[in-house]
C-alpha cells in the first residue's frame, strides 16, 4: 500500500486547472487523439484488474492497487510501452516505468488482460505511417495521453487516493 507515502506523479497533471478535472466531452475530443481515446478507454476497464494488480515493486515494496495510482504514482521511462508480439508469438505488451525509488517496474499486457492489443498496435503503426512518425514516437504519445487520460479521468475519482496537482499523490486516511 502506499501508506503514509508521497510520491512524485510524472507530468500528467501539469498545467491543469484544479476546477477542470474532467471537462466536456468537447474538450475531451480536443485534448485527446480520437483514435488513442478508444483504446484509453478501454484501458480503463484493466484498471484494477485481478491479474496486473496489486503490483508490487520488489525493490521498496511500494504497492499499486490499480492501473490509474500505477501509472501516477510512478515515472514513465523514454520508451515506456513496446510490443513484443514478434518475439513472444502472441499479443504481448511490456509497460515499463520507474519507482519512485528509482527501480524499473514491468507491467505486461496480454490478450487475457486486454483482448484488444493486437488492435491497439496495428492502429499506433498506421498512425506512425500515416503521419511518417516512428512507431516509437508514437507509442510515447499514446502513452502521455494514457497516462493523462487516467489522471484526470479515473485516478482524480478514487476517493482514497488525492493529488494536490503540484505533482505529488498520497493516500487518503
Amino acid at each position: 500500500m502506499l501508506d503514509d507515502m508521497i510520491a512524485t506523479c510524472s507530468s500528467i497533471g501539469e498545467g491543469m486547472e484544479q476546477d477542470a478535472v474532467i471537462g466536456s466531452t468537447e474538450e475531451i475530443e480536443e485534448r485527446y487523439n480520437g483514435r488513442f481515446l478508444e483504446f484509453i478507454k478501454l484501458l480503463v476497464l484493466v484498471n484494477k484488474n485481478e491479474q496486473l494488480f496489486p503490483k508490487q515493486c520488489r525493490t521498496c515494496g511500494t504497492s499499486f492497487d490499480s492501473l490509474s495510482e500505477y501509472l501516477c504514482a510512478t515515472i514513465p521511462k523514454a520508451h515506456s510501452w513496446q510490443d513484443c508480439e514478434e518475439v513472444m508469438g502472441k499479443p504481448f505488451t511490456m509497460m515499463y516505468r520507474h519507482c519512485t525509488c528509482g527501480n524499473t517496474l514491468v507491467l505486461t499486457l496480454t490478450e487475457a488482460t486486454f483482448p484488444r492489443l493486437r488492435e491497439l498496435w496495428s492502429m499506433l503503426r498506421d498512425e506512425a505511417e500515416k503521419n511518417g512518425r516512428h512507431l516509437d514516437e508514437v507509442a510515447k504519445e499514446f502513452s502521455e495521453q494514457c497516462d493523462n487520460y487516467m489522471f484526470t479521468h479515473v485516478f482524480a475519482g478514487d476517493a482514497k487516493l488525492s493529488c494536490n496537482h503540484s505533482g505529488h499523490v498520497e493516500k487518503n486516511k
